[in-house]
């Protein structure tokens, strides 16, 4: 009988959409280069979800070999020649585990939720978690029919990586919009109004006026994010207009896919980019369709990852890193395969924000 390597998961389901789970090897996943070289294959439990998945190549080693000489009759005489199988590489992952166990049980409390912490100065992400969530040791060495069904069937979805999955992100959008503005030239902007803002026959009002019938008066950028005003970027978005406007949420990335490795990851929708201009054709960008993705309300969508990541941004003063999950990985050998290197999108204040500009921002958060 062979050997063969299996998984353990000694933490259970902590972190369990970030790790993913695995897929037992079945005869038809021969591999159709495999079948023009090997009269004989079996392959390895194959990653499904997760970092399983998304370095499973990595993972995985070089395949082993064996050559045996047969009789005429089909009797093994003897192996001439063996290879031994590779064991793949040693992925290290950014995930601080005690972070990652008080995050989870805080959402918990919640009950279906998602959440993120990065490390603001080099995207590493500390902790990343859905709830509910599922254990991976459930998939060794398979799933029983029931439990898949179990998964499958729970209404609450807890296959589905929340983190990654795109939502309305309300007024967590306001802050792309600051930036933005500040990219424009128009971070020290003051507007005041009357708590509502008027777009033809529609009304998008400020949580003040719709509970007190007020508004919050004159105000500057940081006093705007502070109050979470929608008239006030409303305004503002519309007067730096379509263009500065999606460009600069682009910028901090928006309507993108951060690239963390993971698979499945959702890149949110922003209004008026090409891939909104696909998905709505015979739509356009209104002023009222400014002011509506000025709230991250309307057709936008971004992801908790996404949002944490524009935060993280904020708070190091303008640099943007991509997130990332995986933080070294090396091969049997030794190799570097994945090196811990910090990945900088972009510096916004080298993008043309002014640092007192930033500031506004930063104070207003």
């Amino acid at each position: 009988l062979g050997i063969r390597p299996q998984r353990q998961y000694p933490y259970g389901s902590l972190a369990s959409h970030v790790i993913g789970y695995l897929k037992q090897w079945e005869k038809g996943d021969v591999p159709e280069s495999a079948t023009r070289v090997f009269d004989h294959y079996v392959g390895d439990d194959k990653g499904i979800a997760g970092v399983e998945a998304s370095m499973d190549s990595v993972l995985r080693g070089l395949e082993g070999r064996k050559t045996i000489v047969k009789d005429e009759k089909g009797r093994t005489l003897r192996m001439s020649d063996y290879t031994k199988p590779g064991t793949g590489a040693k992925v290290r992952l950014t995930i601080d585990a005690p972070v990652q166990y008080l995050l989870e049980n805080t959402l918990r409390l919640a009950g279906r939720a998602a959440g993120v912490v990065m490390d603001v100065n080099t995207g590493e992400v500390l902790a990343m978690a859905s709830v509910p969530d599922y254990n991976p040791n459930d998939f060794i060495p398979s799933i029983s029919k029931k439990d898949l069904n179990d998964y499958n069937q729970n209404k609450l979805s807890p296959l589905t990586n929340r983190a990654i999955s795109q939502y309305a992100p309300g007024s967590t959008m306001k802050i792309p919009v600051a930036i933005a503005a500040a990219l424009a030239g128009r971070a020290n902007s003051r507007h005041s109004g009357n708590g509502y803002v008027t777009y033809g026959n529609a009304q998008v009002k400020c949580w003040i006026f719709r509970q007190h019938g007020g508004s919050h008066g004159s105000q500057n950028l940081s006093e705007a994010i502070q109050h979470s005003c929608n008239p006030y970027f409303n305004t503002i978005a519309n007067i730096i207009g379509k263009d500065a406007l999606v460009e600069g949420c682009s910028m901090v990335n928006i309507g993108k896919r951060t690239g963390i490795e993971l698979p499945s990851e959702n890149s949110g929708m922003l209004p008026g980019s090409r891939a909104w201009r696909a998905a709505y054709p015979k739509a356009a960008l209104t002023g009222h369709e400014i002011a509506m993705l000025s709230i991250g309300q309307g057709t936008s969508m971004a992801t908790p990852l996404q949002i944490c990541a524009v935060a993280a941004c904020v708070a190091n003063g303008g640099k943007y890193y991509s997130p990332r999950i995986v933080k070294q990985a090396v091969s049997e050998d030794g190799k570097i395969v994945v090196p811990d290197t910090p990945k900088l999108l972009v510096d916004l204040v080298k993008a043309g924000i002014k640092p007192a500009d930033f500031e506004l921002i930063r104070n207003g958060m």
